[in-house]
Parts: structure tokens; C-alpha cells; sequence
């Protein structure tokens, strides 16, 4: 049964949903609600989260970009070395 309830209960339900990121009333006026006691620090640490996420993916998308560029190069250079190395003799060339 404790591996069930393990099964069962895998996330923090309070960690992200409704019932953490909205508030827990509204004014009937229109008025902001102001923000909650962890609200604040919890947006900021989803910010620094977001923009890391960013950095990481520019980062992997110019690795994937050089890697490409550097097997380019590479079969390029194959390709030249070949082109130099055979060449037709005899009366073909005349």
C-alpha cells in the first residue's frame, strides 16, 4: 500500500497550479488583488528560471549550428583533397 500512495501522490500538488499562481479572492470593484506572500518570490524565481531556459537553448542551438558547420567543412576539405589526388592522364587532358 506505501508504494501505491508514492505512485499516487509522484508531484507537489501546491508547487504550480490554479490554486498557487491566481488569487485567492477577487474585488467585485475591478481592483488588483494585491499579490500573496509568496507569490512575489515564486514569479522571481520562475523569471530567473525562464530566462536561463532561454540562455541554455541559444546556447544549444549555436553548438548544434557549429557542429554542422564543422562537418560541412570537414567533407568539404575530404572532397578537395580527392579532387587534388585524381587526375585524369594521358590524352584526355590535351
Amino acid at each position: 500500500k506505501g508504494t501505491h500512495m508514492c505512485k499516487l501522490f509522484k508531484t507537489n500538488p501546491t508547487k504550480f497550479g490554479p490554486l498557487t499562481n491566481l488569487p485567492d479572492y477577487t474585488f467585485m470593484d475591478g481592483r488588483p488583488t494585491p499579490l500573496g506572500a509568496r507569490q512575489t518570490s515564486r514569479m522571481e524565481q520562475q523569471k530567473v528560471i525562464a530566462t536561463k531556459i532561454v540562455s541554455l537553448n541559444k546556447e544549444l542551438a549555436f553548438a548544434k549550428e557549429r557542429h554542422q558547420r564543422l562537418l560541412r567543412e570537414e567533407a568539404e576539405r575530404r572532397k578537395s583533397i580527392l579532387e587534388n589526388k585524381l587526375k585524369e592522364k594521358g590524352h584526355l587532358l590535351l
